[in-house]
């Protein structure tokens, strides 16, 4: 999923990092914009409120939170990985597991999280 979602083109002029070690844990991708803006992005086929909990353990080392997730068939479940993503502030990207072409369905608020 890591490979597609950057083959997306979604972050073409941000440098880009893939399994970044954070505290215990390790980062999917982590986006680097200019000097000092940093997104840890998430990758889930499923399970995510997993991805959520994973992001939320770092959220201190970042500025904002992305996940991407493949894309749920329901849309009432898309509609409840939306709305509570919204509420935390995280961003959410779908993926079409048949094509893997990524959207970008929610942006992220930044992270009020200080360590």
């Amino acid at each position: 999923m890591v490979d597609a979602f950057l083959q997306s083109g979604h972050f073409k002029t941000a440098k880009l990092y893939k399994e970044i070690p954070v505290f215990i844990r390790c980062v999917e991708l982590v986006v680097l914009h200019g000097k000092n803006q940093l997104t840890a992005i998430e990758f889930k086929k499923e399970k995510w409120k997993d991805a959520i909990d994973q992001l939320l353990r770092v959220s201190t080392s970042f500025d904002f939170l992305e996940m991407c997730i493949l894309e749920p068939s329901h849309e009432e479940l898309k509609k409840e990985i939306i709305c509570q993503c919204e509420q935390l502030g995280v961003g959410v990207y779908f993926m079409n597991p048949m094509t893997m072409k990524v959207r970008k369905v929610l942006s992220p608020q930044k992270s009020d999280a200080i360590w």
